[in-house]
């Protein structure tokens, strides 16, 4: 089963349209900062965001809010990819301007707690390329 079809279950209002633009958004600002590991850290935000998808129940007035859910996942992946060998530093600064002040600094940091609280703080790089077994 595809994500866009587990995510097509949880809410009849997101469209493989909205599926593409927040992939290749998120795609484009990972590139844009110039993100260490840029498959690593875009395939990690995929995860975060997907994950924190699937344990809400959005409605169709909150698609703005997906692009801060794509922000903070993407913010989340930075800090937790990098390593101090190629260490981009991600502020929240940087995710205001990606939002274009759609969303204000204490925006992002209440989404970053709310995702990781809904996720049970699992969000472990090493659990999420883990093989299964």
């Amino acid at each position: 089963m595809s994500l866009f079809v587990v995510l097509k279950n949880h809410s009849d209002w997101f469209t493989v349209k909205m599926w593409d633009v927040l992939t290749i958004w998120i795609k484009e600002v990972i590139d844009h900062k110039k993100l260490p590991d840029t498959k690593p850290t875009y395939r990690f935000a995929e995860h975060i965001f997907i994950s924190y998808l699937m344990r809400v129940q959005l409605s169709h007035h909150d698609y703005n809010h997906l692009f801060l859910v794509g922000i903070t996942s993407i913010w989340l992946s930075a800090k937790l990819v990098a390593d101090d060998s190629n260490y981009v530093e991600m502020t929240v600064d940087d995710c205001v301007f990606y939002l274009e002040n759609s969303f204000n600094i204490e925006d992002i940091l209440s989404m970053e707690r709310q995702m990781l609280k809904t996720l049970d703080y699992r969000v472990l790089l090493k659990e999420y390329i883990q093989p299964i077994e």
